[in-house]
């Protein structure tokens, strides 16, 4: 069998996934540092494998067992950074204008155009940051009584609370977290924003007002 049916088996594809797991950690895989290593290792351990196999195949091989290589490090190493995409929210049927009055005209948030592939899905995108988006997709209300929100920082919290009830939305007050002003809104489909500004570790300032005490 050629060596490149042989690198089949042992790295697999996206059709043949089985075999990926068995081999991760071969002698054939770890020691994939050389082409001239590879085919060495792959006779000791396949001995019927050709003399005559070609070098770009043994050099295709290589390149396989190296991205086999990669990926056995990345499924080993559990320790990866997150960052949040977006966040989605509900807004009834029949509410668009509304919605984009409170989020794109009040709050100054930029409308950006949904991707093709999800226009059937009737979907309101706004851009919070570089990388951060606000996702307000069509829905039926629930009728529930859930506190879960989503949490906006701007830059003044008090300027945006005058800002809201002036457009005649009605803010509350929650308990406070130090170094974080912070107080509630219902958007005008009934979704709960928090709106805070932060100004310090609360953590440093929680210890500091346990050590006056």
């Amino acid at each position: 069998m050629p060596i490149m049916q042989k690198a089949h088996r042992i790295t697999g594809d996206s059709q043949n996934r089985p075999y990926i797991a068995p081999y991760l950690r071969t002698s054939v895989y770890i020691s994939a540092l050389s082409v001239s290593l590879v085919v060495n290792k792959l006779r000791r351990c396949f001995p019927r494998i050709e003399d005559n196999a070609c070098q770009t195949e043994a050099f295709a091989l290589h390149s396989s067992l190296c991205k086999l290589r990669r990926f056995h490090k990345w499924r080993s190493n559990p320790a990866m950074t997150y960052r949040l995409q977006h966040v989605s929210i509900p807004r009834p049927p029949g509410s668009d204008a509304r919605t984009r009055a409170f989020y794109r005209d009040l709050l100054g948030l930029e409308e950006i155009p949904t991707p093709t592939s999800i226009q059937s899905m009737d979907v309101i995108w706004f851009k919070l940051t570089e990388d951060t988006e606000l996702h307000i997709f069509r829905e039926e209300p629930l009728g529930d009584t859930s506190i879960r929100h989503l949490c906006l920082a701007v830059e003044d919290v008090e300027a945006m609370r005058r800002k809201l009830n002036a457009a005649g939305f009605e803010p509350w007050d929650v308990v406070g977290i130090p170094g974080r002003p912070r107080f509630f809104c219902r958007d005008p489909n009934g979704n709960i924003i928090e709106f805070t500004s932060i100004i310090g570790d609360y953590l440093e300032l929680q210890s500091q007002a346990s050590a006056r005490r």
